[in-house]
């Protein structure tokens, strides 16, 4: 399993037609309870689950420790797409109910924007509006993410993977609460409901890397939870020039287009790992050689090896027959 697939604390895919939504994180189980049955829709990826506003249907799941948050790290990562808007606030995802108030996620609607709004202590309300994304159109899918840094004091947020918007907190975020999970429907605000699809649904208690965030965005195709547990791969390494027969020695340079990923290399054809040779800067090859290449990037799978053999010839004077003559080194 990749570490970023160990992350999420439940991931739902939202594939059913009707019923129980299962969590795919087998180990914590939190499957969510069909209330009023939310139908079923084509997704962002498979199917979604689609939320009738008339019907006050949503999805939840009863409080426990594994749902809660409190004054930690987390994460969510989920696509939506709206139908209408019936109301100023529409609920995507929340636990908050009467003193109980953890986070609540919602389109304001009347704003014409995203909102994410925690809670610190004394049940003061800290709301982040991502104003960078704009206002949702109707009928288009669009994948949020949203996290609250501890270490840093804020919550950020941002849409197709694009700029955050970000603010600080007033402070440590409040205890953890035991209001529901519900995902569509607020619990405080019962007639404030979400009209629309909602898919791939991600809660992890950690916060996600850029490479993480932009894996699960797959340029507005989203990620299966299948994909997820296969992990990222960092790129295969280039090596230029990519081998071939040379009459001069060669100045050899590696490079990956994978974002802080380390370079490992040999060059007598055994294959590399991370005990090898780092790639700082390149290098100069005057013998045959084959150089295999290999790439490393935190939380990612390793990458494939890159092979490239290198031959040098030797060439003579001008013989004098006009003819340019050449003779092969001999192998060392």
């Amino acid at each position: 399993m990749s570490t970023l697939s160990d992350k999420f604390v439940s991931f739902w895919e939202l594939e059913e037609a009707s019923g129980t939504r299962v969590d795919a994180v087998v180990a914590t189980g939190n499957d969510l309870t069909d209330n009023n049955t939310v139908g079923q829709a084509v997704g962002k990826v498979g199917f979604a689950a689609d939320f009738e506003n008339d019907n006050s249907e949503y999805l939840s799941h009863a409080n426990n420790t594994s749902l809660q948050t409190g004054d930690i790290d987390y994460s969510f990562n989920f696509w939506v797409n709206a139908e209408s808007f019936p109301g100023q606030y529409c609920s995507l995802i929340i636990r908050d109910a009467s003193s109980q108030r953890e986070y609540i996620i919602f389109y304001d609607s009347v704003a014409a924007r995203f909102t994410f709004s925690v809670f610190t202590a004394g049940v003061t309300q800290n709301n982040l509006t991502l104003s960078t994304f704009g206002a949702l159109p109707l009928s288009t899918w669009v994948n949020i993410n949203l996290w609250h840094d501890t270490a840093a004091g804020t919550i950020n947020g941002s849409v197709n993977n694009g700029a955050t918007d970000s603010i600080l907190t007033a402070g440590p975020l409040q205890a953890a609460a035991t209001a529901q999970f519900r995902i569509g429907s607020w619990e405080f605000f019962s007639d404030n409901r979400w009209d629309g699809l909602i898919d791939q649904v991600g809660f992890a208690k950690a916060l996600l890397t850029t490479d993480e965030k932009t894996f699960l965005y797959n340029e507005g195709n989203g990620r299966s939870w299948a994909e997820i547990e296969a992990g990222i791969t960092v790129a295969t390494p280039a090596i230029a020039p990519n081998g071939g027969t040379f009459f001069a020695p060669q100045l050899v340079t590696l490079s990956d287009t994978t974002p802080n990923s380390s370079i490992y290399y040999t060059t007598d054809g055994s294959m590399p790992d991370d005990t090898d040779t780092l790639y700082t800067v390149p290098f100069l090859l005057s013998v045959d050689t084959t150089v295999k290449a290999i790439a490393y990037a935190p939380a990612m799978v390793t990458s494939a090896v890159a092979t490239a053999v290198f031959d040098f010839e030797a060439a003579s004077d001008i013989n004098a027959g006009g003819r340019f003559v050449i003779r092969r080194r001999r192998k060392r």
